[in-house]
């Protein structure tokens, strides 16, 4: 695709349209507000640097799009003002007469950041009018937000009809550019690594990287669910039943193509008997039905943390190989040193939880990825009107 990177066109003296990704919900947790503000920041300096006058768009999810306090992007203005060391303007509204003086009056290597879009039904409902009015006075738009490459909204779609110039901003390209490595496996050995739920979105990237995967490594439900799928006696609640079929086709694809597929050797399970619960290790060729399987065994991690060392490229989703953040024991499981340690490329599709932060604690090389969602979809190459419409 030809994308250009904000780096390749002239924005000096221009007002750009920055869409940034800025979503966070304060209960859950599950997202630190200030790792997306860090993912724009490249973009945001090198626009100030090079003397642009910048608009910020995004949006915090809402269910009624209509205006609450809780849901302002105000908090998120504060954040990007201490860390840019910089005055930023903030409207309280996306669209409307203050917003078209601000943009008037502005001066070059200023900021303003517009109010959550979402509290406009236009912008979810990508309606022309919304976008037209997004559009008004803007020299270049910018996406710097991969995340949202599945959506379609008027910020990130319909606003786009009405801009002559377009490009992502410096992560935007960085993400895709690291995704394209992936797609291409161009350092052998490439290993890829799996577990956990959600098979059938893996299933269905594995299918579209037969040819360039060397090694696939599965554990969790994801290993439970093959072994199953080729006789293995594995408890009910261990594999997912709905994807036998495709797991053991895509198996079979694999093994025609001489390609290695590391399946666990052994398991610590626990089991029933009379008076008490059992906790046990067995061998897979002794795995039983009435056995609750909770983790691999010490052989597989050794296994598994080797074909690591050996990898050049690695495509990692799942968490084995550490236990809870109450443990304390992180460190001295293999597989996680083996990444931190790894010499080789390694992209991690992960949420920001505890293993995250670990990671990033313990290695800066790791290519962490956020964006699951996007991030598969771009790799299975599927339709994305929001990526094609950034095309020059």
């Amino acid at each position: 695709m030809n994308i250009k990177s904000i780096e390749e066109i002239e924005i000096s003296e221009k007002i750009l349209f920055i869409r940034t990704d800025y979503d966070f919900d304060i209960n859950s947790g599950s997202v630190d507000i200030n790792l997306k503000i860090d993912y724009s920041l490249p973009t945001l300096k090198y626009a100030l640097e090079q003397g642009s006058k910048v608009v910020i768009a995004s949006h915090r999810t809402v269910k009624d799009y209509k205006y609450s306090s809780k849901h302002s992007l105000r908090c998120v203005g504060d954040i990007l003002s201490e860390k840019l060391n910089t005055n930023i303007y903030f409207p309280e509204n996306c669209i409307g007469d203050a917003v078209k003086k601000i943009k008037q009056d502005m001066n070059c290597g200023e900021i303003m950041l517009l109010e959550n879009l979402m509290f406009y039904e236009g912008e979810v409902n990508n309606e022309p009018s919304f976008s037209r009015k997004l559009s008004e006075n803007i020299d270049v738009y910018v996406s710097e937000s991969f995340g949202l490459l599945t959506k379609s909204l008027s910020s990130n779609l319909g606003v786009l009809d009405y801009m002559k110039e377009r490009c992502v901003g410096c992560s935007f390209s960085k993400e895709m550019q690291l995704l394209d490595d992936l797609k291409e496996g161009s350092n052998n050995p490439f290993v890829v690594y799996f577990s956990g739920g959600d098979i059938y979105s893996k299933i269905e990237l594995l299918e579209k990287m037969t040819d360039t995967i060397d090694i696939l490594i599965l554990d969790g439900f994801f290993a439970n669910t093959l072994l199953k799928s080729i006789g293995y006696e594995i408890a009910k609640d261990d594999y997912d039943k709905a994807s036998i079929y495709r797991i053991n086709k895509l198996y079979n694809s694999l093994i025609a193509r001489n390609k290695k597929i590391a399946l666990p050797e052994d398991f610590k399970i626990s089991y029933k008997t009379e008076n008490s619960k059992t906790l046990s290790t067995v061998d897979r060729s002794n795995l039983k039905e009435e056995f609750k399987i909770t983790s691999v065994g010490e052989l597989t991690l050794d296994i598994y943390s080797k074909i690591i060392d050996d990898a050049k490229m690695i495509l990692w989703d799942g968490q084995t190989g550490y236990d809870d953040e109450k443990s304390g024991s992180l460190e001295s499981k293999p597989i996680y040193n083996s990444l931190i340690n790894s010499d080789g490329q390694v992209v991690v599709l992960t949420d920001f939880g505890f293993f995250t932060k670990n990671l990033m604690r313990d290695n800066e090389k790791l290519q962490i990825l956020y964006n699951i969602e996007s991030a598969y979809a771009y790799l299975k190459t599927e339709h994305l009107p929001a990526l094609q419409l950034l095309q020059s």
